[in-house]
């Protein structure tokens, strides 16, 4: 029981400083064991999987990306995995940026290249029904109903929600732009799709002539002079 004790206390209770540990999913509960103590969070891999097992956990382990500490205890690294509290990270859109700008702002801080974005939603203002050399994006309109007036070769410009957003560490590249798109739903369609439909226009129309506006002029007052001219032609 002493033995037990130990060997699942902390390696070092007075150190705080986070260590990245990532379950790939398909890792058994043997893999995350042996894993941890290599990366010396944990003493002994044999009393992880004890525990594990004790406890009827060992099916329940979630994969992810995890920041733990050699000051947590087997079971508190066991109950994180249990939980999925996997590391979180913010990244913020800027309102008018396009899909370059946002590329080059996943690029600049390490996550994806640029090209991997375009790929997925789209390049930059790319035609696809004129250009058949670009590699054709992914379609959402399936999961997403603001979509289904979207021409098909267009890619996501402007549909990409500027704000803040909470991920997890390690999210893909499809997650994010899941995310995106779902916050696009909830604050701009939802509120908007009546008022839309009314006016006998397409979500798309209104994002084509906000991204136009968006671009070229600078204060709102000009913006809704600009808006009201254009849309009587």
């Amino acid at each position: 029981v002493i033995s037990l004790i130990y060997f699942s206390s902390p390696i070092n209770e007075r150190s705080d400083e986070p260590k990245t540990f990532t379950v790939t999913k398909g890792d058994g509960v043997k893999e995350i064991a042996e894993n941890l103590q290599k990366q010396e969070l944990i003493r002994s891999s044999f009393v992880f999987k004890f525990f594990t097992v004790e406890k009827r956990v060992f099916r329940r382990l979630k994969a992810g990306t995890y920041e733990f500490s050699q000051s947590m205890s087997t079971q508190e690294i066991i109950d994180k995995l249990v939980l999925g509290d996997v590391a979180k990270e913010k990244i913020t859109i800027i309102e008018g940026w396009n899909l370059r700008d946002i590329g080059w702002y996943f690029e600049g801080r390490g996550m994806f290249q640029a090209e991997e974005l375009f790929e997925l939603i789209g390049s930059p203002l790319a035609d696809y029904g004129q250009n058949s050399d670009f590699p054709e994006p992914k379609d959402f309109s399936s999961d997403f109903d603001f979509l289904q007036d979207k021409p098909t070769y267009v890619g996501l410009e402007g549909y990409f929600f500027p704000d803040t957003y909470e991920i997890n560490k390690g999210e893909t590249l499809e997650g994010i732009v899941r995310k995106a798109l779902d916050n696009f739903n909830k604050k701009v369609f939802s509120g908007l799709k009546g008022e839309i439909g009314a006016q006998g226009k397409s979500v798309f129309e209104v994002i084509t002539m906000a991204s136009m506006i968006e671009k070229e002029v600078q204060t709102y007052q000009d913006k809704k002079l600009v808006s009201g001219i254009l849309w009587k032609r």
